[in-house]
């Protein structure tokens, strides 16, 4: 909350990242809305009070390579971290999945950018008919797909690696079963709506602008909503970063859960464009499970926190990380030895952390240890305040919801019919 309070006191848009189905939304709108500062949310759960967002707009795809960062962070989430690792099971998914999206979406970008968007995209690749093309008596794998990725030789050579794949139905029929899944999440009324359209700018602090966006998960779905979530995460926080743009910060509140390929980099740039990114995790195994399941990735993740707070943990390898960042300071050592001349005293300095392991187990709630240097202990203050919801912005039944829902998918069937 002191983080929060000081970006409404200096007016510095704010992006949030909310796991627990407005647990944090409700403590802090009452701070933004007595200020007068706009706040959004997106939730796939809840269309009435959530606001459109379209991750994959062409005006958040500058490049190729933000390209490659938006799919990455869709595909880390669905798949676990495995995914980083290029020579694991998971790194061969995300290598050939990531090149069929990103080559559709270059696509759409290009030749038809009022329709880039993932209710459209997953239109496609979900229909049968794009994916077996009859001729006579035969049939060819992929047909209307590969016809359109073939038009233009930059996407050819994007699907290049799925497509190499074709010899071999069944890996590549499961990889495709395995991208419509995690595209499920989408396949609603609800989230084809949501996600074709755009009503607020993902460069939330741009010069003379303050607003708030929090991304809210629940529970209960967490891991089917997370991939969405961590390409819009990964796409504002790209747009955060231009270097006109006035303060921000990006709260991101069980980071862990929000995986992204960039995070480290965020950090480390965002910072000197007058971004903070605030990293919170429960435990360090949260980000070794997130970040690719190895010991490096989490010290990446680490070594770009600018500041650390530690609060209490109860894992010793977590316990031994805070350990070995303490500074070592000489304590005094007495020992004690007795015989028939009485008791002797013997004193002498021992170096060792100024904050043991052991210390760790026991700092009470909401007390850390803050490292930045200098090492403080400190305990944030307990500021009660009202819990308060955003208003729902729209009144919608579930039958417009539907009929445009029913639209998108035909028009992306009238598009696919152009490659018979």
């Amino acid at each position: 909350m002191a983080f929060v309070r000081h970006a409404v006191r200096f007016r510095m848009s704010m992006l949030l990242h909310d796991l627990k189905k407005y647990e944090l939304t409700q403590a802090v709108y009452p701070l933004f809305a007595e200020a007068g500062i706009p706040y959004h949310v997106f939730a796939l759960f809840d269309y009435e009070r959530c606001v459109r967002i379209n991750p994959i707009d062409p005006m958040y795809i500058e490049d190729e390579q933000s390209l490659k960062s938006r799919i990455d962070s869709f595909l880390i989430a669905a798949q676990g971290g495995d995914a980083r690792d290029s020579t694991s099971t998971g790194g061969f998914f995300k290598n050939t999945a990531a090149s069929l999206l990103e080559s559709i979406t270059w696509y759409l970008k290009l030749y038809k950018p009022e329709c880039c968007h993932l209710p459209f995209l997953m239109s496609i690749i979900n229909d049968p008919d794009n994916l077996h093309l009859k001729e006579g008596k035969k049939v060819i794998p992929f047909g209307r797909l590969k016809k359109m990725l073939g038009r233009d030789p930059q996407v050819s050579s994007m699907a290049s690696v799925f497509f190499q794949g074709a010899d071999n139905p069944e890996t590549t029929s499961n990889i495709l079963q395995t991208v419509i899944l995690a595209l499920n999440t989408i396949n609603t009324d609800a989230g084809f709506f949501l996600l074709s359209g755009n009503d607020i700018d993902l460069r939330i602090n741009r010069p003379g602008n303050c607003e708030a966006l929090a991304l809210v998960n629940e529970p209960k779905n967490s891991s089917s909503n997370a991939p969405i979530l961590a390409m819009i995460a990964d796409a504002g926080l790209l747009m955060m970063g231009d270097q006109d743009n006035d303060y921000a910060v990006a709260l991101l509140d069980e980071a862990a859960e929000l995986p992204s390929p960039r995070v480290q980099n965020y950090m480390a740039y965002l910072r000197s464009l007058h971004v903070c990114v605030v990293y919170t995790t429960q435990d360090l195994s949260q980000i070794q499970r997130t970040q690719g399941g190895k010991e490096f990735n989490q010290r990446t993740v680490l070594s770009n926190l600018a500041h650390q707070f530690f609060g209490r943990t109860r894992t010793e390898q977590t316990a031994k990380y805070y350990e070995g960042l303490m500074p070592r300071i000489v304590k005094t050592e007495k020992s004690y030895s007795s015989s028939s001349n009485g008791t002797t005293v013997t004193s002498r300095g021992v170096k060792q952390p100024r904050y043991i392991a052991s210390d760790f187990y026991l700092l009470k709630k909401g007390e850390f240890v803050y490292f930045y240097g200098d090492v403080k202990r400190f305990r944030f203050k307990h500021i009660s305040g009202k819990k308060e919801l955003p208003p729902k912005i729209r009144s919608m039944d579930r039958a417009a919801l539907h009929e445009i829902a029913v639209r998108i998918r035909r028009e992306a069937n009238e598009f696919m019919q152009s490659f018979n």
